[in-house]
Order: C-alpha cells, then sequence, then structure tokens
C-alpha cells in the first residue's frame, strides 16, 4: 500500500467502532413507549372535566348543544 499510512487507517476504524457501540448503547437505553388504550384515554380526558366553564367561572348547559368560535370571538 504505498502512500498509504496504515496507522491513519487503524485511527478511522477505531473512532468508527467507537462511534458505533455509542450509538448502540443510546438505543438500547431509549425508554420503552408507554401504551394506553383508548378507554384509559378517555377516562383521562374525562377526569379534566369542563376546562372552558372552570376558566369563565360556570358550567355549560348541558341543554344547549355546544357553540362554535367565530374569527372575532376571544376564547
Amino acid at each position: 500500500m504505498a502512500g498509504v499510512d496504515p496507522a491513519a487507517l487503524v485511527e478511522v476504524i477505531n473512532d468508527a467502532q467507537a462511534e458505533g457501540l455509542a450509538v448502540q448503547v443510546a438505543l438500547y437505553n431509549v425508554p420503552a413507549p408507554v401504551e394506553r388504550d383508548v378507554a384509559e384515554i378517555c377516562a383521562a380526558i374525562d377526569s379534566i372535566g369542563d376546562v372552558g366553564a372552570a376558566l369563565r367561572g360556570h358550567a355549560r348547559d348541558p341543554t344547549r348543544p355546544p357553540t362554535r368560535a367565530t374569527a372575532g370571538d376571544v376564547v
């Protein structure tokens, strides 16, 4: 191998192996996703309650359908 320094190749290979090992360690340490079913998600949302009413200081009339905000409304 005329003109190529074998020590330089060894250093590049060692660096690549170290980087690969670091990536493997990082991937191994990724936390597992938390799985929730639809019922759990719905229960969590329901437990929050009527946030809008709480912010306004009164509850929404359940007999009246919800209204839609228009461009000029402050929500």
